[in-house]
Parts: C-alpha cells; structure tokens; sequence
C-alpha cells in the first residue's frame, strides 16, 4: 500500500468532524495563528498552520540522544509495533515508555490533543473543488447521495445506503437516508517564501492555502488503500480513536494509533513526530 510510510504497515481508518472546529472567516495569515517557531518540528509547523496543535508540544531530546539508528523525523520509527511508546525493536534509544519523556502530560490535560484523523493539504490556488468532488465520490460509495448542503468548515451529505450496512452513525434504510458529515475548511494562508522561511520549501514549492478537510470514518481505509489524488497532503493521526478503530477492515488501526499523536506525509511515505531536532 504505497500511501503508508516505510515504518507504517498497517491499514489506517479515520476521522470526522469531531474535535477539529473552528468558524470558517477566510483563511489566516501567518500573523493570526500560533507563533511558528524555527525550532519546531516539521509536524509542528504543519499541525500551527492546520490549527491542529491544541495541547502538542515538541518532545525535547538531548542532542546527543540515542535514537538506535531510527531518523525520528523521517518515519523509521516502528509505529506499527508501538515502538515510539513502548521501546525501540533494537533496544537502542527509547527503551521505555515515552511517557517518561514528558509526553505524558498529553494525556493527562482537559485539552488533550485531538483524537480525531484530518487530512491537510497545501493547495496552490485554494480551489477546493478536486477534494469535495474526492469527499463526494467516496461518500457515494456507500450509496445513491439524495442532498449535499453546506455547513459552517465543510459539508453535510444525505445518501441512501444499501439495507444491511453498517455505518459509525447510522442504521441504513432504503428510504430514510444517512447522513454523512465532511469537513473542508481553508485554514491559513502563506507564500513561498513563507514556506521557505518555516523549513517547508522543499515540500511545497509554491504558494498555498492549508486547507483542513476529512472524510466519515466509513470511507476513509478506502480511499487510503486506492491512494488520495489530491497532492501535497498529509494525515494527522490522533494518538487515540476508539472509533476509528471499530470501523477498521483489518482490525489493525490499532498498531496506528501510538501514544503521541503524529503526522504522515501522504505524498512521501513518510511519518513525522513531534520532536524537536
């Protein structure tokens, strides 16, 4: 499955609406948003420019820290084996939980990170037109979509599914349609030298609009097994989804969720964590 980072072997499933609101008003600049640091991390920087990094903060590590020869910030980790919470494979680097690093606070706060999947993408002309007709297409998957009506970060579609199926919110009828929830909302704005400014030239090369955006948890494993077409796209995944986990295929969205959140970039393979260089 080529959409999965080197380290990530498992399936993901994933998100709504949940935890991921903010009234659209036109996307901010970067003076309206949290101060970017350049000592954050990659993921960091993304999650500041998505508004998604409610209660994260990089894990700071001596820099002579021994990572067992795992690149932290280009997804070597084995997240699939929990090995960023419970120890490295090869014994090297974390070789106890990483709650002992002080991620553990996280967990803890009343304002922990979200726990819901999001995509971010970097759009060029922030024509979102390509990823509602992708949310759309997905949705009608499921079955024959009757209404589609906006909603404040996004859209509401109706479908009739067929009879018998299992959803994460709905018990389908063939007359009473399922009501299926997206979020598609521009977030920040920056140029290209902005971006180039923050470290991110070398994966978005020209001007963008970051646009937050989702699908149902019923969809989501679907699309990510055919690849998501729309370029310059990254996951946030949550550290926790019980939800997401029920909807699973493969019952192995588990070996996905690790005790810290984390980022994949979609379009590189790659998984980047909240760890500061």
């Amino acid at each position: 499955m080529k959409f999965l980072p080197k380290a990530v072997t498992a399936t993901i499933v994933a998100f709504t609406l949940a935890g991921c609101a903010s009234t659209p008003s036109g996307p901010s600049t970067l003076s309206d948003i949290t101060p970017i640091e350049q000592g954050d991390s990659i993921a960091l920087k993304i999650a500041k420019l998505a508004k998604l990094e409610r209660n994260i903060k990089d894990l700071k590590v001596p820099a002579d820290f021994d990572t067992g020869g795992y690149s932290l910030t280009q997804g070597a980790v084995d997240v699939t084996t929990g090995a960023l919470g419970l120890g490295v494979s090869s014994g090297f680097g974390f070789s106890g939980s990483i709650t002992e690093l002080g991620l553990g606070l996280l967990m803890s706060n009343k304002n922990a990170p979200y726990a819901a999947f999001s995509f971010i993408t970097f759009l060029p002309n922030g024509d979102t037109s390509e990823i509602y007709a992708f949310q759309k297409a997905m949705i009608s998957s499921l079955g024959k979509i009757e209404s589609a009506t906006p909603i404040n970060g996004g859209n509401v579609f109706n479908a009739i599914a067929e009879n018998g199926s299992r959803f994460s919110g709905c018990k389908p009828s063939t007359v009473k349609p399922c009501r299926f929830s997206t979020a598609l909302n521009k977030e920040t704005i920056a140029n290209s030298n902005e971006l180039n400014s923050l470290g991110l030239g070398e994966r978005i090369k020209q001007d963008a609009i970051i646009v937050r955006w989702s699908l149902p948890y019923d969809v989501v494993e679907a699309a990510l097994i055919q690849g998501i077409p729309i370029k310059n796209t990254f996951l946030y995944v949550p550290y926790k989804n019980p939800k997401a986990e029920k909807q699973s295929l493969t019952g192995e969205v588990e070996k996905m969720l690790i005790k810290v959140p984390y980022i994949i970039d979609l379009d590189n393979n790659e998984a980047l964590f909240f760890v500061k260089k």
